[in-house]
């Protein structure tokens, strides 16, 4: 069995009309990182403006503890 692309497994959960806002919305990020976290939180079923906070946030929290490690 072969897992839907994003866009499919969105428009099925959310509709035809949340694939096309995501896509708007994330045509404003350079980081396809972002982009590709954010489509996978709402293919998830997360809904698409949580889904591009979500990413958000996951991004921060990377780019916060990279290189901020604590060795004992």
């Amino acid at each position: 069995m072969q897992t839907p692309m994003p866009h499919e497994a969105i428009a099925i959960r959310h509709g035809p009309d949340a694939v096309e806002w995501l896509d708007a919305a994330l045509s404003h990020f350079a980081d396809t990182r972002h982009a590709t976290t954010a489509m996978r939180w709402c293919a998830r079923g997360f809904a698409p403006a949580m889904a591009l906070e979500k990413a958000s946030v996951d991004a921060e929290m990377a780019g916060r503890f990279v290189g901020n490690s604590r060795r004992r």
